[in-house]
Formats: C-alpha cells, sequence, structure tokens
C-alpha cells in the first residue's frame, strides 16, 4: 500500500516525535491515500473531522508549535500518492501518463494536476513539466526528500502533541464551579 511506503519513508522523522505527534501524522497520511483510493480529494476540514477538532485549533495549533501546516502534509501526501501511482503503472509495464492519474485522486481535469502538481514538487524540480515529473520521479525518494522537508526540524516536532484534547499552551482549560462545564478564559455566567 502506498500509505505503508509512505509512512516507512518518513520512519526516521517519525522516530523522533512524541506518540502523539506521529498519531497525528500517520493518520493523515492513511485517511489521505484512502481518500484517494476513493477518488475523492482529502482536505483540512476532513482531517478535523477525523480528529474531533475545530479545523480553527488543528491550524492555530501548528502555527503556534512552528511546525508546517497540516494543509502541505496533506499536499506532499497527494503528491505521493501521484507518484506511487505512476510507479504501479511503470511496474505493470504501462505507459505513465497524466491521463491515467489524475481520474484516480479525485481531479476533476488534467488543468487541475498540473496546477495541484505545480504546488506540491519539491524544490529542484520546478523546471520540470508536471507529466515529465510525473515520469522522471520515483515515489521513495521523493517520499524521503518530502520527509526531510516537512518533519526535519526535530525541536519543534520531538515536543509537538497536536491531538491533546485540552488545549494547555495559551488557553488553560478551567472547569465551572456551578455547572462543572469546561471554558476558556474568563467564566460566563450559567
Amino acid at each position: 500500500m502506498i500509505d505503508d511506503q509512505i509512512i516507512l519513508a518518513w520512519r526516521p522523522q517519525l522516530a523522533t516525535m512524541r506518540p502523539n505527534g506521529r498519531e497525528a501524522v500517520t493518520l493523515l497520511v492513511r485517511a489521505a491515500v484512502k481518500a484517494s483510493a476513493d477518488c475523492r480529494r482529502y482536505r483540512l476540514i476532513d482531517y478535523a473531522n477525523d480528529i474531533g477538532l475545530p479545523t480553527g485549533t488543528i491550524v492555530s495549533r501548528f502555527f503556534r508549535a512552528g511546525a508546517v501546516g497540516p494543509s502541505q502534509i496533506i499536499r506532499a501526501v497527494r503528491a505521493l500518492v501521484a507518484l506511487g501511482i505512476a510507479d504501479d503503472q511503470r511496474a505493470r509495464g504501462i505507459p505513465v501518463r497524466v491521463a491515467r492519474v489524475w481520474p484516480e485522486m479525485g481531479l476533476s481535469s488534467p488543468q487541475a494536476f498540473s496546477r495541484f502538481v505545480r504546488l506540491a514538487m519539491p524544490p529542484g524540480s520546478e523546471d520540470l513539466l508536471p507529466a515529465e515529473w510525473l515520469k522522471q520521479t520515483d515515489m521513495t525518494p521523493c517520499a524521503e526528500e518530502y520527509g526531510r522537508r516537512l518533519f526535519g526540524n526535530v525541536a519543534i516536532w520531538s515536543s509537538f502533541e497536536p491531538l491533546t484534547t485540552t488545549d494547555t499552551v495559551t488557553r488553560p482549560v478551567r472547569i465551572c464551579a456551578e455547572c462543572s462545564r469546561p471554558y476558556y478564559g474568563v467564566a460566563v455566567a450559567c
């Protein structure tokens, strides 16, 4: 499976993370790959629904930690899915063509695929056309490069816990003495 290949390629970076951060990244990879297999897009709001947190909270946690955003990780995973599809076609002796890849990714057209690939290509690939990038790039080395780029800052990822249920960094959760409901900051009348 493509998700296992991505997680294996990112193993050195995942090993430096706390279990909570590793679980967040692994869940994101598996869900994004599954969505691509179902020919649909996986977006940040889908990730938020999967982990049960508001989208704004997730983005805020990544931003405050100084980590790359979950949208960038989703974009990288989707690019790796495209390369995985191309690798599979090469292995079966089928010529790699954009026309065979974009529908499997849930994109609306070859132009949408080209726009997506231009955003997702790693640095150093800017001079390649999306079709050339797809034909010339193998998934595993590209996945390793994405892993180094996305999770290379060990200081951030070794302490980051995006799936915590309380937001203790800047706004501790307090419990109302009267009704026992949690609240942030200043208490409101029950």
